[in-house]
C-alpha cells in the first residue's frame, strides 16, 4: 500500500465505488428533483430582491435579466437531466427484477415470430447486456446533467462577478463611471470561450495561437468554474465520435441562448408566429400593474389596485428602487449638505418627492406621497391618492416619471403608463340626494 501513488486510488476500492454509483445516483435525482420544482419561485425572489434593493447595476433592467434568466435556464436542464436519468434508473430496476424472476431470460421458442421480427427483438434474449446498456446509459445521463448544469451556473458565476466588479469600482471611484468598454471586451472574451467549447478545444489544437490563448483560457476556466466539470467535459467528448458530440453541443448551446432570450423577453415560441405584443408595446396593459390581476408578478415600478376604478380616488403605489438613491436621489436634493440642517425624515421625504412623479393623462399632478410597505409584496415605496372626480368615464392613464440626476442637472424620463378605466362620473352636487 505504500507504494501506491496519492493520485491513484486502489481498484478494487474504485470498482466498488462505480458498482453502487447507482445508490447516490437515484438519491441525488429524487432529493435534487424535489427541490429544483421549488427553485424558480425562490429564483423571482432574487430578482425581487435584485431590482428593489441591489445596487444599480444589478438592477439596471439587464444584468438582472440576464442573470435570473441563466438560474432558470441551468434549473431547467437539471429538471430535465434527472427527470431523465430517474426513468432510465426505474427501466434499469424493472430489468433487474425481471432477470432475477425469469432466469432464463426471454423464452423466444415459446413466441414463434418470423425470423426478421425474431432478429429484431430478440437478438439478445437474455437481460444482463440489456442491464449492462442501461446501466452505462443512466450513469453518462447523470454525469451530462450535472455538466449541463455547471455549464450554465459557470456562465452566471462569470457574469455576477463582472457585475460585482462593476458595482465595486462604482463605489470607490463614483466619478469614473464610464465603461463602455466592458460589453465589447466581455463579448469577444464570451465568442471565444463559445467557439472553444463547441469546437470541443479547437483553439488549444492552433498552433503559435494556442500558446497566445494559454492565459486567456486560464482566467476563462477560474471565472466560469471550469475546473469543476471539465473532466466530465473532455471525458464525454473524447470517448464519443466528435461529430455526435460536436452536434449535441451545439444544440446544447442554441437551445440555451434561446431559452435565455426568451425568459429575460418574457416570450414563447408562440411570440414569433402569433400577433402578439410585448407588455411594453402601445395598446399592451402589462398585469403587474394592477393588484388584481398581477398574482405572484408584481410591477416593480407601479400598481394601482385594478383596472377598474369604480371610485372617484385613484390609489397609486410607486415602488421604490433603493439602487437609485445614490446616483441619482441624494444628488438631485443636495442631500449630504442639507442633512446638517434638516430633520432626516424630513429631507429624506422631500427628496423622493423631488425624483418621483405623476402624470394623469399626460399632465403633471400635484400629490402628497406617504412611505409605506406593502404586505402582500414586501415591496416598499409611496402611496398617493388621485382625486380623479373631473375625469369621464372611459380609459385613461397615470404615468411614473424618473427625475434622473446626470453631472449638473436633472432630466425627467416617463418609465411607466398604467391605463385604467373609469367605470363613473362623479355626480352633481344638485344631483346627489
Amino acid at each position: 500500500m505504500a507504494n501506491l501513488s496519492k493520485k491513484d486510488p486502489p481498484k478494487d476500492w474504485l470498482t466498488r465505488i462505480q458498482e453502487q454509483s447507482w445508490e447516490p445516483e437515484i438519491f441525488i435525482s429524487g432529493i435534487v428533483l424535489f427541490a429544483l420544482y421549488q427553485m424558480p419561485d425562490l429564483i423571482r425572489q432574487l430578482q425581487h430582491f435584485l431590482v428593489n434593493n441591489s445596487y444599480y447595476v444589478f438592477s439596471s433592467g439587464s444584468v438582472d435579466d440576464l442573470l435570473i434568466s441563466l438560474l432558470l435556464v441551468a434549473n431547467i436542464w437539471l429538471v430535465i437531466g434527472f427527470t431523465t436519468h430517474l426513468l432510465l434508473r426505474s427501466v434499469w430496476v424493472a430489468y433487474i427484477g425481471l432477470s432475477f424472476v425469469y432466469k432464463k431470460g426471454i423464452q423466444t421458442d415459446r413466441l414463434r415470430f418470423r425470423k426478421p421480427y425474431h432478429h429484431l427483438l430478440f437478438h439478445d434474449s437474455g437481460f444482463s447486456r440489456t442491464i449492462h446498456r442501461i446501466e452505462r446509459l443512466c450513469s453518462t445521463t447523470f454525469a451530462i446533467s450535472f455538466l449541463l448544469f455547471m455549464c450554465i451556473i459557470g456562465a452566471f458565476f462569470a457574469f455576477t462577478l463582472v457585475a460585482v466588479l462593476i458595482a465595486l469600482s462604482l463605489w470607490l471611484f463614483p466619478n469614473h463611471s464610464d465603461f463602455s468598454w466592458v460589453d465589447p471586451v466581455l463579448q469577444i472574451l464570451t465568442l471565444i470561450a463559445f467557439i472553444d467549447f463547441v469546437s470541443l478545444g479547437w483553439l488549444k489544437r492552433i498552433p503559435y495561437f494556442s500558446t497566445i490563448y494559454y492565459p486567456f483560457y486560464r482566467l476563462l476556466s477560474w471565472v466560469t468554474l471550469s475546473p469543476l466539470y471539465r473532466r466530465i467535459y473532455y471525458g464525454l467528448v473524447s470517448n464519443h465520435p466528435k461529430w455526435k458530440a460536436g452536434v449535441l453541443i451545439f444544440l446544447f448551446s442554441a437551445i440555451s441562448i434561446f431559452l435565455t432570450f426568451s425568459i429575460r423577453s418574457k416570450n414563447n415560441i408562440a411570440d414569433f408566429i402569433l400577433f402578439r405584443l410585448e407588455s411594453k408595446d402601445e395598446k399592451s396593459m402589462y398585469s403587474g400593474h394592477y393588484q388584481n390581476l398581477m398574482e405572484d408578478e408584481p410591477s416593480n415600478i407601479v400598481q394601482i389596485p385594478s383596472d377598474i376604478i369604480p371610485t372617484q380616488t385613484l390609489r397609486v403605489f410607486i415602488v421604490h428602487r433603493t439602487a437609485f438613491e445614490t446616483t441619482h436621489i441624494k444628488p438631485l436634493c443636495d442631500y449630504e449638505n442639507r442633512l446638517d440642517t434638516t430633520p432626516e425624515p424630513v429631507l429624506k421625504m422631500e427628496c423622493l418627492d423631488a425624483f418621483y412623479d405623476l402624470n394623469l393623462n399626460g399632465k403633471h399632478v400635484e400629490t402628497d406621497y406617504h412611505y409605506i410597505k406593502a404586505n402582500e409584496t414586501k415591496q416598499e415605496g409611496l402611496v398617493t391618492y388621485v382625486d380623479i372626480r373631473h375625469l369621464g368615464k372611459g380609459m385613461h392613464d397615470v404615468s411614473v416619471i424618473y427625475n434622473f440626476w446626470e453631472d449638473t442637472a436633472s432630466f425627467a424620463q416617463n418609465v411607466a403608463t398604467v391605463e385604467f378605466y373609469k367605470e363613473s362620473t362623479a355626480m352633481l352636487p344638485d344631483t346627489a340626494k
